[in-house]
């Protein structure tokens, strides 16, 4: 859902237009009608969301080639 507020209004009105972002609403801020900016929630990351998207390689502590420390391939 998105709400629309007049740049004119923002000092009066910014902490509702905050509590609104911060449950999740999105707020574009409007002057004489014409859009300036969107305020979106930050989605934060929580542990555990992504249960094996990152799988660590069988050789991961094996040293490195010399070719990758000299720059040669």
């Amino acid at each position: 859902m998105s709400t629309t507020v007049e740049v004119k209004d923002l000092a009066t009105q910014w902490r509702t237009i905050l509590e609104s972002v911060r449950s999740g609403e999105e707020v574009v801020l409007v002057d004489q009608s014409i859009p300036q900016a969107r305020l979106l929630p930050i989605n934060r990351r929580q542990p555990g969301m992504h249960p094996d998207a990152i799988v660590m390689g069988a050789d991961f502590d094996e040293a490195l080639p010399d070719q990758f420390w000299q720059g040669t391939k």
